[in-house]
């Protein structure tokens, strides 16, 4: 299958840019996904949720566009691209922020898809998105929770894809999610100009309704970080 979505334009903050391994679509994309990156208003809506609620779909689709980038996005100049599948050394940072090839070296890929971690009962990886800024470092992690957990477990699982000398910028719930920021020394120093500040942007998620296309937070069941570096230091979002 080359393409099984649609795109619809979607809040005016963040959406999805998700991009799979050439000529397949990965499990993530079997859904909707309402994270993305870099300020592209795009997210894709799949054959799964149409069958759900196929009036809403059709009129999202006839409204499907793009829009400008945020002018409060962080990191735009430093590329979001597929992640390369080579391994490497497995030194300085293995998670958020690291190179490429010390994140394949240190987790395990899916044979056919650009998804990594272990396999959870709903079938999908713990790690179904990962992309990478033009030089090979990891700059976007989405991490699937399943089954869906607490709010601080969500937090805690997202805060063990970053540094240890992390420190809250600023704590944020909206009506659709959750927004974190936190600063990290480690992130600063090892990544150099693809993030300055050592910025690290958390965005929790619960997982959409069986019917119809509205999303609230649940603070007791959240299935999606997503870890990036999408805004600048201090500026909250004012939008999922």
């Amino acid at each position: 299958m080359k393409q099984l979505a649609a795109s619809i334009s979607v809040g005016p903050h963040r959406a999805q840019q998700h991009s799979q391994s050439a000529g397949t679509v990965g499990p993530s994309q079997l859904g909707l996904d309402l994270k993305g990156v870099y300020g592209q208003m795009v997210v894709k809506i799949c054959a799964t949720v149409s069958l759900l609620a196929f009036g809403a779909v059709f009129l999202f689709v006839a409204a499907c566009g793009e829009a400008a980038p945020s002018s409060a996005t962080g990191q735009t100049g430093i590329g979001n691209v597929n992640c390369s599948t080579d391994a490497g050394p497995a030194t300085g940072l293995t998670k958020f922020g690291a190179t490429i090839g010390a994140w394949n070296a240190t987790h395990v890929r899916d044979a056919q898809y650009l998804s990594w971690g272990p396999l959870l009962p709903d079938g999908e990886r713990t790690y179904p998105t990962v992309r990478c800024s033009t030089d090979g470092r990891v700059i976007v992690i989405q991490v699937h929770m399943n089954p869906p957990v607490a709010a601080a477990t969500a937090v805690g699982l997202a805060l063990a894809e970053l540094p240890a000398d992390v420190k809250m910028v600023y704590d944020v719930t909206q009506a659709q999610c959750r927004n974190l920021q936190y600063q990290s020394q480690a992130l600063a120093s090892e990544m150099g100009a693809d993030n300055p500040d050592g910025i690290a942007d958390i965005q929790l998620e619960s997982p959409l309704p069986s019917a119809g296309l509205g999303l609230t937070f649940q603070p007791d069941s959240v299935e999606t970080a997503h870890i990036d570096l999408l805004d600048a230091y201090s500026v909250k979002p004012t939008g999922c």
